[in-house]
């Protein structure tokens, strides 16, 4: 029997990323899940990190199978979630010593009746209008 993926959730990662070369979630990493998209919410730690502390992340398509990808500055980012929904994996273009695991520690009893338009005012308590400003910047150059 095939079982669909449950992203939605709390997440709890375990030691491994190597801060010292990457930029690693640390603590919780929250999953927000919708009808059709995922949002994440990252605490981050390390030194290519550039000083940033949280990454809310809105609009991911919701995926149909295991796997979603996402860029962030010039770096792609995979989650991966287990077949049992409980562990997601989240790897990156910078390499295994960045790779970060998390555990299922909780649900996010609100995500089905929260609308997406709630979380982008939730983004907007962490994301500044400088950094939308660098986000713009970098994205521009990038090109």
């Amino acid at each position: 029997m095939i079982q669909s993926q449950v992203w939605g959730g709390i997440f709890s990662t375990t030691p491994g990323c190597v801060q010292a070369s990457c930029c690693c979630p640390t603590t919780d990493i929250q999953v927000y899940e919708y009808s059709n998209t995922i949002a994440l919410n990252l605490t981050l730690d390390g030194s290519l990190c550039m000083n940033f502390a949280t990454l809310f992340q809105t609009n991911l398509p919701k995926p149909d199978g295991f796997s979603l990808t996402m860029t962030v500055f010039i770096v792609t980012f995979t989650v991966t979630m287990s077949s049992d929904s409980n562990t997601i994996t989240v790897s990156s273009t910078l390499g295994s010593q960045c790779t970060v695991v998390a555990n299922r520690i909780g649900t996010l009893a609100a995500v089905a009746s929260t609308t997406q338009s709630q979380s982008t005012s939730a983004a907007q308590k962490y994301v500044t209008p400088s950094v939308l400003f660098y986000f713009s910047f970098v994205c521009l150059v990038l090109k």
